[in-house]
């Protein structure tokens, strides 16, 4: 066992008194990637030797921090210690979110009032986009009257509008509120370099693994949206929904017009891309639907 897998085994033996010991005595054993798995065990105790052993509690060599991987994995403790620590709370990744966009991941549970709290009172500062994950619609109404500029601008980093984010994160009433305020229901995001990207606000709405959107696929297609945009790779949103498992709203989709023999640009169609990912219920919609 090398020197870094033996800290690893210890942090998830729960050995406290031996990391402690390593940290005092080889601390050269302690490495930037211990952080996320002792951060994930929600201990202070397994987290203070990284300390120790000389790691920084404000950031790693990766491009997020501790407190990214305690905002994500829902750790309010070590929150709490990162921050008393100087974390700083504003820090972005390499994506530009800040932990507390992490703490609202698009698949996840939303997180803990604690964990929220810890994060506001040291300080986050919130934008129009971090406003829509947290469904905070006051919030989002106060940003835009200051700044209405905002409406339809794109994030940095990942590139998305604010409804962009709302539809994703199933904020169904901030949703209805940008929309009544003008926001695009077409838009769609700039086209990377690597070919990625030119994704709509509909594609993203059946995207990821939250539950419960149908309302808000209606909401989109109830305005206009453009139900076969083709995305990147050319996927639509029915490839999306196939994709992420997604029966409801891929036959929403298609009783308001979306092409179910569409092809991505692979040739595949909805149908054989959820075939590809084994998403079962979608399956059984696309063969009830073959047989119509």
């Amino acid at each position: 066992m090398s020197d870094r897998d033996l800290i690893l085994a210890l942090i998830q033996a729960g050995g406290h008194m031996a990391l402690a010991i390593e940290a005092a005595e080889r601390p050269e054993r302690f490495d930037d990637k211990h952080w996320y798995a002792a951060v994930g065990t929600g201990r202070i105790d397994l987290c203070s030797p990284l300390v120790q052993a000389g790691l920084s509690p404000k950031e790693t060599r990766f491009d997020r921090s501790p407190l990214h991987f305690a905002a994500y994995l829902h750790k309010p403790e070590i929150v709490q210690w990162l921050v008393e620590l100087g974390a700083d709370p504003n820090k972005p990744d390499g994506e530009a979110y800040k932990p507390v966009d992490l703490a609202y991941e698009f698949a996840t549970n939303e997180p803990s009032a604690a964990l929220v709290d810890a994060l506001i009172r040291a300080g986050t500062e919130i934008s129009i986009w971090t406003a829509v994950r947290m469904g905070q619609l006051d919030r989002c109404k106060a940003i835009l009257e200051e700044s209405p500029d905002l409406l339809n601008a794109f994030s940095d980093g990942i590139s998305l509008t604010p409804l962009m984010v709302a539809v994703r994160m199933n904020r169904l009433s901030i949703a209805e509120f940008l929309i009544a305020s003008g926001a695009d229901v077409n838009a769609i995001g700039p086209l990377d370099n690597d070919g990625m990207g030119a994704n709509t606000v509909l594609w993203y709405a059946v995207q990821g693994g939250r539950k419960g959107r149908e309302a808000v696929v209606e909401l989109l297609l109830a305005h206009g949206a453009d139900v076969d945009f083709a995305c990147e790779g050319g996927s639509t949103a029915l490839h999306m929904a196939a994709q992420w498992d997604h029966p409801d709203m891929a036959q929403i989709l298609v009783q308001n017009g979306a092409n179910s023999s569409c092809l991505d640009d692979k040739g595949k169609t909805p149908a054989e891309i959820a075939q590809m990912h084994n998403s079962k219920g979608a399956i059984e919609y696309f063969s009830t639907l073959s047989r119509r």
